[in-house]
């Protein structure tokens, strides 16, 4: 029995020492961060930093650099929670690889390098930046849940590089392009991505078989070297409908049922007619175009805006249906002369934000009604309409938002409008001075304003401002008692208010009702008290 007992011993130790050499061997051929021959400690924060050829074989890189033996980093675990790292690598031209990784909170930076290629690794909470690089290769990795407001893979100044069969998911956006040249980004899959799977400047860009699930494409500039250098777009999807993105088009009518989502640059005279639009980042978007109409089509559930309309002037939106997207309705930035009439806005963020350098605008005949932030108790400037210079609102019927209707502009004009139960009625205040827009010399009358919740109307400037056409004609109030004027503010004055009635009773009769009753039962309760006090001093004497 002693003897089987150390040979069992010996052989357990034999096999322990074996483990531990095939351990070490395994340390030895595997690098790691910072000097990739040391043992990496999944506790410690990343930094890595290659500035010349010679830094691959200094930091432990393996292969030597050629297209056929890259220099290779791989199978490692790089990054911890709670603290960023990095990896820099600028000024070379070796051939080299980042394979096979698994990368958390870490930002990747290629500067003035060519022929570097990311494959297979894992991002989570990551990004790639590529500057002023030739030739990189971004291939068959998967990227998760990018930080706010940051795009998971950047390209600036890049030539002749590929974004091909990636999985982009809950992110902010996808990929991002600018002043980038002959881009391949084909076959990738980008899903709830909020500002857009792919954003930015395709010049020259080949854009094919690429699959939008929940997110779309955004277009954030158009510029003239688009046109001399156009894509290539091909056999891409949104929600399984064809994106649709045209440039330059002149007079043309696009039936809009046949997209998962429609992008203009630099059209003219182009209409969109029909379609619906669900999830897709924003429906529909505009850019740089002039006298474009967006006719008859429904849109929903976007994670940005539904219509967006940049350095689009004289734009027409008509009988549109948006509901239930994350930030406006409809955001029109530096769109003079627009139409928005006969649409519905509803359970959006906000309505419709003419943002800035945006006047002159018409807002007709539209149904705007409970948009505002998800926590009713929250209050901030966000509106169902908001107005900036020469705006003019007719005829449409505002309720449940958080704000009516914000005017931050001057000469708006505000006539025949429903305003009722909303936070704010109508707020006039400043939001974009800077952008020669002030809320002076606004005309508002005719509009039933009532019961909204925390005032009808504010005039944070309350003179200059006219609440009614300095004639006969003022606004119908709910808190409106029929005698004299209705002051909004110090010189902010309702010269001919009217009442505006609850159930077809105006307040003032309501409260009339109860105050007559009211009165008459305190008289007969003093008159009977007196008596009572009467008889207890006749009986007393």
């Amino acid at each position: 029995m002693k003897v089987v007992s150390r040979i069992t011993s010996f052989l357990l130790v034999t096999v322990l020492i074996l483990s531990l050499f095939s351990v070490l061997m395994n340390n030895e051929n595997t690098p790691s961060t910072g000097s990739l021959s040391g043992t990496f400690n999944p506790s410690d924060s990343v930094e890595i930093i290659i500035e010349n050829d010679s830094d691959f074989i200094d930091q432990g890189w393996i292969g030597n650099g050629t297209e056929l033996d890259p220099f290779v980093l791989q199978n490692q675990a790089l990054g911890v929670p709670g603290d960023y790292g990095y990896i820099q690598i600028h000024d070379t031209t070796s051939h080299f690889v980042i394979r096979n990784c698994q990368l958390l909170l870490m930002d990747v930076t290629f500067y003035d390098v060519s022929n570097g290629r990311i494959e297979d690794c894992i991002f989570t909470n990551s990004s790639i930046y590529l500057d002023s690089s030739l030739d990189c290769v971004i291939i068959d990795n998967e990227f998760s849940s990018s930080a706010y407001w940051d795009e998971t893979v950047w390209l600036l100044r890049t030539s002749g590089c590929e974004i091909r069969e990636n999985q982009f998911t809950n992110g902010f956006t996808g990929i991002s392009l600018h002043e980038s040249n002959d881009t391949i980004i084909d076959g990738n899959r980008f899903t709830n991505q909020v500002h857009g799977g792919i954003s930015g400047e395709p010049v020259n860009t080949t854009l094919v078989n690429n699959v939008f699930v929940g997110t779309g494409y955004r277009m954030e500039f158009w510029v003239p070297r688009i046109d001399d250098n156009p894509p290539t777009i091909l056999n891409n999807t949104v929600n399984g409908k064809e994106l649709g993105i045209f440039f330059s088009l002149v007079d043309v009518e696009i039936d809009g049922t046949q997209y998962g989502q429609i992008i203009l640059g630099n059209c003219n005279e182009t209409k969109i007619v029909g379609g619906t639009f669900i999830n897709c980042g924003s429906g529909v978007q505009v850019i740089s175009s002039t006298n474009c109409t967006i006719d008859s089509i429904s849109i929903s559930d976007c994670s940005w805006h539904g219509i967006t309309a940049e350095r689009s002037p004289r734009i027409r939106i008509v009988d549109c249906h948006i509901n239930n997207c994350d930030e406006n309705g409809i955001f029109i930035s530096q769109c003079p002369f627009y139409t928005i009439e006969n649409c519905t806005l509803e359970d959006n963020l906000s309505g419709i934000q003419p943002h800035i350098y945006s006047n002159n605008g018409t807002i007709v005949d539209c149904t705007i009604r409970r948009n505002k932030p998800p926590d009713s108790e929250y209050f901030a400037i966000i509106a169902g309409i908001y107005l900036s210079n020469n705006a003019t609102a007719i005829g449409n019927t505002i309720v449940e938002n958080n704000v009516g209707i914000y005017i931050y502009g001057a000469n708006c004009l505000v006539v025949d409008n429903i305003i009722t139960h909303n936070g704010y009625g109508i707020y006039i205040g400043g939001a974009y001075s800077g952008y020669g827009e002030r809320p002076y010399s606004n005309w508002i009358y005719g509009n039933e304003i009532g019961w909204n919740d925390r005032g009808n109307a504010y005039d944070g400037i309350w003179r200059s401002n006219m609440w009614d056409d300095n004639v006969s004609i003022g606004n119908a109030w709910s808190d409106y008692y029929g005698i004299g004027y209705y002051q909004i503010a110090r010189d902010a004055i309702d010269h001919f208010p009217r009442l505006l009635p609850e159930g077809g009773i105006p307040l003032f009769y309501i409260h009339i009702g109860v105050a007559i009753p009211s009165s008459i039962a305190i008289v007969v309760l003093v008159v009977a008290l007196k008596r009572r006090i009467k008889i207890s001093l006749s009986e007393s004497i």
